[in-house]
């Protein structure tokens, strides 16, 4: 058997020719001492073989995403590294991995370059979850609204009893199936200000709990804290999908490992008021 042919520089960067085609991985892939040793047991078949993994990707795609070489590209984006991994490592466990794909497909909606590159993080930061249809899920804290019936600010009537956000107590009624909204370019798109403007959704310690769970579309996220140990981000809408009784499971924490694959992705959320499977509705503060 012939050697494979490569190069590897000082960084552990390896180029490997096999059947006259190259090959590149180093030592962020997550199979990088399987490759490695594919290289050293002239194994060309085995290398290409781990690097392609991602082909199943591609075919649930109709090549939407591409994989290769060990990254993950969306409509030719390089996809960040951290959501390759992950996607990966949910194919190695036989974990449903279409979730991530769908939230990708919705996170390359978002204008924002920040957004896009680290709202993953801070979702995987707080152990939030990532619904089916490609969504994602948080917490929000309300009150009990108390006053003379009046019209909030997307003109939906707010009574005594109604939940409300708890910053104002009258601006965005949150009564399980409203949907509060307001102009994109009315939220602070500021990194470094952790309560500007806008509609705020977070961790549950955030939510202090008391109050709702959302559903939040991707790219109607505004602005994500520079720090994450920041509890919320801003967004210009949201979906009221349950109350705040217990907290969610997420695709993040190790108690969804040992979620049944029948439980969907992040779902034994009896609490909320519908199946979070639909794809069709999306999400606000």
């Amino acid at each position: 058997m012939s050697k494979l042919p490569y190069i590897k520089d000082a960084n552990g960067s390896w180029t490997v020719l096999h059947n006259s085609k190259p090959y590149q991985f180093d030592t962020t892939h997550y199979e990088y001492q399987r490759l490695v040793e594919c290289v050293r047991n002239n194994d060309g078949d085995k290398l290409v073989e781990i690097l392609d993994q991602g082909t199943p990707i591609q075919d649930w795609s109709d090549g939407q995403f591409v994989f290769e070489n060990g990254v993950l590209y969306y409509q030719d984006e390089e996809i960040h590294d951290v959501l390759t991994d992950r996607i990966i490592g949910m194919m190695k466990e036989n974990i449903d991995y279409e979730p991530m794909l769908n939230f990708i497909k919705n996170l390359y909606k978002n204008p924002s370059y920040r957004a896009i590159n680290e709202l993953y993080s801070f979702l995987s930061h707080q152990f939030l979850p990532i619904s089916s249809d490609g969504c994602f899920l948080a917490y929000k804290y309300t009150s009990i609204y108390v006053g003379e019936t009046r019209k909030d600010k997307n003109g939906r009537e707010l009574k005594d009893g109604d939940m409300v956000d708890s910053h104002t107590q009258k601006s965005y009624r949150n009564n399980i199936g409203d949907v509060p909204t307001m102009p994109r370019n009315r939220v602070d798109d500021n990194i470094n200000i952790g309560c500007g403007a806008g509609l705020h959704v977070g961790s549950a310690s955030y939510a202090r709990s008391g109050g709702v769970i959302v559903k939040v579309d991707p790219q109607d996220v505004v602005s994500v804290p520079l720090d994450h140990d920041c509890q919320k981000v801003r967004c210009c809408k949201y979906e009221v999908v349950g109350k705040y009784e217990s907290t969610m499971p997420s695709v993040f924490s190790d108690e969804y490992d040992s979620l049944d694959e029948d439980d969907e992705l992040q779902i034994p959320l009896n609490f909320l008021h519908k199946d979070l499977n639909l794809g069709s509705r999306r999400g606000n503060d």
